[in-house]
């Protein structure tokens, strides 16, 4: 089973894909059964190499796994084909799909906002909001004659 995270690209909201919910169903559900590293697989008899966004797939997978009839599976594996959001490499008894369109793999959970650096950052700032309601100003040598008097007593505190 994969593990990690996928970080997708903001800009499917804009794609076709977005619009129907069985195919960004299918697409979701082909991103997260992809390989995220090159690795082989073995089909039967046969050794299958599979790169990066690449998986092994078939109808009767897709028919067990999502629930969707044979023909609704053929349609919408066929449709993302034409929109270029996959390639379909067929072979005996299964596919090669290989997923095109942008998402970024990490094997552990993306650090945005919660890393030292970020937290710094974030302290740095020139003030920061209390639960009194005041603001703290901490830049040193900062000009405070606009800020309201009860502010600057607070500060001075």
């Amino acid at each position: 089973m994969n593990v990690g995270w996928i970080k997708l690209s903001r800009e499917i909201e804009f794609s076709p894909l977005f619009q129907n919910a069985e195919l960004l169903r299918l697409y979701l559900w082909l991103v997260f059964r992809s390989a995220y590293t090159p690795h082989d697989a073995v089909v039967g008899k046969q050794k299958v190499s599979l790169e990066e966004g690449q998986l092994i797939c078939g109808v009767n997978l897709l028919t067990s796994q999502l629930g969707f009839k044979r023909t609704t599976a053929q349609r919408n594996l066929k449709l993302l084909q034409e929109w270029g959001v996959i390639d379909i490499d067929p072979r005996h008894n299964f596919s090669v799909v290989t997923v095109k369109m942008g998402f970024e793999w990490f094997s552990e959970r993306p650090l945005s906002g919660t890393n030292k650096k970020d937290k710094k950052e974030k302290k740095d700032k020139s003030y920061t909001r209390k639960r009194s309601g005041f603001f703290n100003f901490s830049e040193v040598g900062e000009d405070y004659s606009n800020v309201p008097l009860r502010v600057r007593r607070k500060i001075s505190e």
